[in-house]
């Protein structure tokens, strides 16, 4: 599966994606790497946890909300 850093959506379905995307990511099992249950790992490098924050700091500034 592939990040996506950009969704359309058409007509008046806006509130209800947001509604449902944010169910889905409160519902992922983040855990370590090796735990067959987990389903997001931990970020392992200095580098990709900038990288997540760049994305996590663009979303505040574009208005999302934590």
């Amino acid at each position: 599966m592939m990040a996506q850093s950009v969704a359309v959506a058409v007509g008046n379905i806006g509130d209800n994606l947001v509604n449902e995307l944010s169910k889905k990511v409160e519902a992922l099992k983040v855990g370590p790497g090796m735990d067959k249950k987990s389903e997001m790992g931990p970020l392992v490098t200095k580098k990709h946890l900038e990288k997540v924050k760049g994305y996590v700091d663009l979303g505040v500034k574009e208005g999302a909300k934590l």
